[in-house]
């Protein structure tokens, strides 16, 4: 999947997080950023992801996996990498 034709996007609050998943990515991907399940949504209806990575842990929401239902319902044809993390 390395080609610049290919589309990511990652929903990922934490910005540091972000910046790192984008940097990890390199560029060889289009790459677009959403921080909250709105811009994520608008996000999936403008940019056509092939590849989201997805935070579970989103303040807003109760659930990331309601979100990624959403997006699944929009008949979206994207892999999806689901990623969190768990404060002590």
């Amino acid at each position: 999947m390395s080609d610049r034709n290919n589309k990511v996007l990652i929903v990922e609050d934490n910005e540091l997080w972000s910046e790192s998943y984008k940097q990890w990515i390199g560029n060889h991907y289009q790459i677009k950023l959403a921080s909250n399940k709105s811009e994520a949504l608008e996000t999936c209806d403008t940019f056509f992801p092939d590849l989201i990575i997805l935070d579970l842990g989103l303040p807003e929401i109760k659930d990331g996996l309601d979100l990624l239902d959403e997006i699944i319902k929009k008949g979206q044809d994207s892999t999806v990498i689901v990623v969190t993390s768990f404060k002590e």
